[in-house]
């Protein structure tokens, strides 16, 4: 979304917005931490979620940290893990990350 689709989401009602794609801190690849404060400088209140290309805690952090209200994480996963439904294995993977955020 760009800034402008995301105050025209609010305008018609969203409770919240999908940053995508994000990039990572420094900038590489789409939305960065830096772009969402000014972003939500200009528009506080928005509820906003980055998504795409958050693939470390650090990353999730950052973003966070940033203003976003939530971070889509997928990546994280083993393929395997999620193929087969061994949701022990994802439970534990997802714990850590989070741990790692914090």
């Amino acid at each position: 979304a760009t800034p402008t689709e995301v105050h025209n989401a609010y305008a018609a009602g969203a409770c919240a917005a999908k940053l995508f794609p994000c990039a990572d801190p420094t900038g590489n690849g789409g939305w960065s931490p830096k772009a969402v404060v000014a972003m939500k400088r200009a528009m506080p209140g928005v509820r906003v979620v980055a998504s795409g290309g958050i693939a470390t805690p650090k990353d999730a952090k950052a973003f966070l940290d940033a203003g976003c209200d939530a971070a889509v994480v997928g990546a994280i996963f083993d393929y395997d893990a999620v193929k087969h439904a061994d949701a022990a294995r994802v439970g534990e993977q997802a714990k850590k990350f989070v741990l790692e955020c914090l």
